[in-house]
């Protein structure tokens, strides 16, 4: 497993670093020494000191070539981590009857978004309804919607027509999309401490906490920097979070 080989690589940089450390004192003691004995004429003991020494220095910079080859083989296996991640970003997918520039559109999103977000660990599915639905307050379309119902507790991710003709924008789904994630972070990842401090220091739509939560979660992960431009303390409200975490 690679969280055990990457555990055991990080405990043999350790052990190695501390060698290399001990043998860099130890060579500086020798040089010293050696240019005490060179000081006091005895040329045999500064000889002996400096050949010593200079095995120390060899032995040093051998163990840091092992650190440094022990750090690139740590990099490979995050990549082969992250990988792995990706590889289990909800694994069932059901979006037959979407175009494909919209299939794309959502698997960028996805990628835009923390692998622990959209784990399938989290969350059960996302799949197409092939319906269009609005939202029953504003009769806006509902473009993308999530049912925290189902068996075993985790969500699916439902995609609706845009239009009652079909799609239209990309960038509309994809803000829907990270939108009904938005919704997940919140139920799964957000304390109820961090509910509260949000409920209570920005105003929401129609007093929805949840809802205005998941929309800023889609403008943190898409467009942060116009985030951060127009909506300062919003972007530093989710910089505190350590959603990532």
């Amino acid at each position: 497993m690679p969280d055990a080989e990457i555990q055991e690589i990080l405990s043999e940089i350790a052990a190695k670093k501390a060698k290399a450390n001990e043998s860099a004192l130890e060579f500086r003691r020798l040089y010293r020494e050696s240019q005490e004995a060179y000081a006091d004429e005895d040329k045999e003991l500064a000889k002996q000191l400096s050949e010593e020494g200079h095995e120390t220095q060899d032995e040093c910079e051998a163990l840091n070539q092992e650190v440094k080859d022990l750090y690139e083989k740590l990099k490979g296996l995050n990549e082969q981590k992250k990988r792995l991640v990706r590889a289990n970003v909800l694994p069932t997918m059901a979006l037959k009857g979407i175009p494909p520039s919209f299939q794309q559109a959502i698997t960028d999103t996805l990628k835009s978004l923390p692998s622990r977000h959209v784990s399938g660990k989290v969350i059960e599915r996302m799949s197409y309804s092939g319906e269009y639905k609005e939202n029953p307050v504003t009769k806006e379309p509902q473009q993308a919607n999530t049912d925290f119902s189902v068996m075993g507790g985790k969500p699916v991710i439902r995609i609706n027509k845009q239009t009652r003709e079909g799609f239209t924008e990309i960038e509309d789904l994809k803000i829907a999309m990270a939108h009904e994630v938005g919704h997940v972070v919140y139920r799964k990842f957000v304390t109820d401490e961090q509910k509260a401090d949000w409920a209570a220091s920005f105003t929401h739509t129609r007093n929805d906490s949840e809802d205005s939560f998941a929309q800023c979660y889609a403008f943190y992960y898409l467009y942060r920097d116009w985030l951060s431009k127009e909506h300062p303390r919003i972007k530093q409200f989710f910089d505190g979070l350590n959603l990532t975490r």
